[in-house]
């Protein structure tokens, strides 16, 4: 397990990339680079969570999946393999201070998307609704802060 990435001095760079699959069907990730500098498993990789609509300063779900390498911090264009496209839906720098795979706040400060948030992993189990059965594991609560 990945040690939490308690920060607020260090600014990081962050993108929202747009990544269109060939089947048309769209997602956002948001990908923040990393304060693993000095960590062989972390330099070089950004924390990814992935929305099904663009983050905003609206609540929401997103899920934690794997850390990106930093190059897509400026990357537009083909994935490998046939796994679609990406293009920049925002840029910027943010702070993150907490641990990313339970409960982190992350200050972003975009062209598109500006302020904190509450990033924080939904425990196992606990469900919007009764129909939908619990969230897969990696499931957070995005929260706007006021």
């Amino acid at each position: 397990m990945r040690s939490p990435e308690v920060s607020t001095q260090k600014r990081r760079r962050f993108v929202i990339l747009a990544h269109q699959r060939p089947d048309g069907d769209v997602h956002y990730d948001l990908l923040v680079e990393s304060a693993g500098a000095g960590t062989p498993e972390q330099e070089g990789l950004c924390l990814t969570w992935s929305f099904p609509r663009p983050p905003a300063r609206r609540p929401g779900r997103c899920r934690r999946i794997f850390d990106h390498p930093q190059r897509f911090l400026t990357y537009e264009g083909p994935l490998r393999n046939g796994r679609g496209t990406v293009r920049r839906y925002d840029v910027g720098i943010c702070s993150l201070d907490g641990d990313p795979d339970r409960s982190a706040l992350l200050v972003l400060s975009g062209d598109t998307i500006t302020g904190a948030f509450t990033l924080e992993r939904i425990p196992e189990g606990e469900h919007a609704d009764e129909t939908t059965g619990p969230p897969p594991e990696g499931e957070y609560r995005w929260q706007p802060r006021d």
